[in-house]
């Protein structure tokens, strides 16, 4: 019997591995919205401060946010590597 006729495998896209997919752009834009300071984590660890909504910036297409600091930097992040928000006053994460 070829292998041509054997069903093929799937692949489960609702396992727990799978679930998380980063940030979206709406959870994103909803914590500017607030006006309130918070912390983006990342997938490696990383945090980075946004302490007002001028220090952030979305892509159009919703994939990246770029977060400036004080000393003229800034940082290019994929939402699908961000792992949390944090609110910086309370440290409650959203």
């Amino acid at each position: 019997m070829s292998g041509k006729n054997q069903p093929k495998k799937r692949i489960d896209y609702t396992s727990p591995a799978r679930q998380h997919c980063g940030m979206t752009k709406a959870q994103i834009r909803s914590a500017i919205e607030k006006g309130r300071p918070f912390v983006l984590r990342m997938a490696d660890g990383k945090e980075y401060q946004v302490p007002h909504p001028d220090y952030i910036s979305l892509h159009p297409g919703g994939k990246f946010a770029t977060v400036y600091d004080d000393e003229g930097h800034f940082f290019i992040l994929p939402l699908l590597t961000m792992t949390g928000l944090v609110s910086a006053v309370s440290g409650k994460e959203d």
